[in-house]
């Protein structure tokens, strides 16, 4: 998490960043070596039946860990 967001970074093979577009909708993936997912990449995948609920629970618990603002 940086900056108050949310974000995986992760490496990616050719099939892995087609795949990972595919699931987001997001094309400016497709084609890359390394990709970072922000909480839009993440909501978009939570949508995926068998994925979602434990996507959002993870993503809920980052959330609450993260400092406050004045912490």
């Amino acid at each position: 998490m940086t900056g108050g967001r949310v974000i995986a970074c992760m490496k990616l093979n050719y099939e892995k960043a087609a795949v990972l577009a595919a699931l987001t909708g997001d094309e400016s993936l497709r084609g890359k070596k390394r990709a970072t997912l922000t909480a839009k990449h993440l909501f978009a995948m939570a949508r995926i039946k068998g994925v979602g609920w434990g996507l959002l629970r993870w993503y809920a618990g980052v959330m609450a860990e993260r400092p406050k603002h004045g912490e």
